[in-house]
């Protein structure tokens, strides 16, 4: 998993915490209590909901004596198996000497970088989320990603299946926050294995599931100031924007303005990712042609996709089917 979080200055150094015994993982679960959580929340994400580290009480980071070891271990080894063979060609030292001892270097570089030790802990607050790793030590902190809910106006959800020959082999996915002006600032990617259930509850995913889930939690609590300031909820779009008032639906494109009552509605459907908002009398064209009082977006370009369900819901009383 990758994050990236835009021109947010983090806290100040951290410690390790001790969750309560109630705590919860990302997925749900119960906070095992070896799990080593190295770093404390920072207080900009208010009240924890939830917490994960990959690192276990158990886990015992290598010392440097021990990985460099490894490292001339494994380079030595290729560069006595090249000199070895060598011999046995009766291949002169000028002819691969230089060669051999090369790709022993590199060898030594790769292992010594493939078996570092990195430690993963992260946190889903009422107001935030954040993110650090460790490398080497517990105290040694290699990244420290901090978002404040604040600094965001919208979340963009996107998942990605990916087949070959058929077979299906992985899912991406990609959660970036924007801020009103449509600039990003924090963005986590990540890839897991699940086709049609959830990943294992150990999986990165969840992290980007249960800060979904607080983030729209929070923006629920500024929808009164959206409507106080505009008179509606808007929702950016692939297609232009969605806005969301009492007793109203306005689908904004490059057409225009298509504004439908509740009574306007025939219905509402999310289906496999796709939201569709048909109006009574609609007409399907042929291949997408001439087709009149139908508006079709993928749940993936909207902007709290999870949030407009519940205002079409809520403002409007339509209900998403």
């Amino acid at each position: 998993m990758s994050t990236t979080t835009m021109n947010d200055p983090s806290a100040g150094t951290r410690v390790g915490w001790g969750p309560p015994p109630d705590a919860r993982t990302h997925a749900g679960e119960r906070l095992e209590p070896d799990r080593v959580l190295f770093v404390a929340p920072p207080p900009e994400i208010g009240t924890v909901l939830s917490a994960f580290s990959d690192v276990r009480a158990s886990t015992r980071p290598p010392t440097t004596a021990t990985w460099i070891m490894r490292a001339v271990a494994v380079g030595g080894g290729v560069v006595i198996a090249g000199l070895l063979l060598m011999l046995a060609m009766g291949m002169p030292w000028s002819q691969g000497g230089a060669w051999i001892m090369g790709v022993g270097a590199l060898a030594a570089a790769v292992t010594a970088w493939g078996w570092r030790f990195v430690g993963r802990c992260s946190y889903v607050g009422e107001d935030g989320i954040a993110y650090d790793e460790c490398l080497d030590r517990l105290d040694r902190i290699k990244k420290t990603q901090v978002l404040r809910f604040v600094r965001a106006d919208s979340l963009h959800v996107r998942r990605t299946r990916s087949y070959q020959n058929g077979v299906y082999r992985w899912t991406s996915y990609a959660y970036v926050w924007k801020d009103r002006s449509g600039r990003a600032v924090h963005e986590i990617y990540g890839t897991h294995a699940s086709e049609k259930t959830d990943p294992p509850p150990d999986d990165a995913w969840h992290f980007c599931a249960a800060a979904e889930a607080a983030w729209s939690k929070h923006r629920v609590g500024r929808l009164q100031a959206d409507l106080d300031r505009e008179g509606f909820v808007a929702f950016p779009c692939e297609t232009g924007e969605i806005r969301v008032a009492p007793g109203l639906i306005e689908l904004i494109d490059k057409k225009g303005s298509h504004r439908l009552t509740p009574d306007d509605v025939e219905r509402f459907v999310l289906h496999q990712g796709s939201f569709e908002i048909r109006a009574r009398g609609a007409k399907e064209g042929f291949l997408g042609l001439f087709t009149d009082g139908i508006h079709r977006f993928s749940y993936d370009s909207v902007g709290n996709a999870r949030l407009l369900l519940h205002c079409v819901e809520q403002l409007t009383g339509v209900a998403v089917q």
